[in-house]
This record gives C-alpha cells, structure tokens and sequence, in this order.
C-alpha cells in the first residue's frame, strides 16, 4: 500500500494495521515530484494508494491514476477530536 500522508497519527495507524494484516506498507515522501512517484508506484507492485487530499496535487494523481490501483482518499480533518478517533 503506497500511502501519501503527512506525519500525523493516521500515520502510524496505517502502519501498524498494515502489519497486522501482512501487508506492506510504502511511504511516500509529500514533497515527491511526479517522476519519482511513477518510479516508486512502478517498482512497488502497490495495490492501494492512500492519500491526504490536501497533499496531493493534480500531477501527482494523474501519475497514480495511470496506474491500476485502489484509491483512498483523507478529507479535511480526518481526526474528530470529540471521539478520539481517525474517520476516512
């Protein structure tokens, strides 16, 4: 799972529930340039692209979109402070 996050909990979250179900999982830098996302999307064999919204620009998801992968999606705040909890 390629995942385009910032350094926040949701993070960790998804690395750890990536371990727990064995899969793997790919961090991606948010300052990456187009040619190296395609370059790490290529070379991974990734099946999900996890991804902030507000990190991603429209050349970076055009890279991803070429490829065939599942997309999520993180909007806005993802984390209700109310709840304690992470709402994708």
């Amino acid at each position: 799972m390629a995942v385009f996050l910032a350094n926040a909990p949701v993070f960790y979250e998804m690395w750890y529930a990536c371990g727990a179900i064995g899969a793997v999982l790919l961090p991606i830098n948010t300052a990456s340039t187009p040619p190296e996302l395609e370059y790490f999307l290529d070379h991974s064999e990734s099946k999900e692209f996890f991804f902030d919204e507000r990190l991603v620009g429209e050349d970076l998801l055009e890279v991803a979109r070429d490829r065939d992968l599942a997309f999520v999606q993180a909007t806005g705040d993802i984390f209700d402070k109310e709840r304690g909890a992470f709402f994708l």
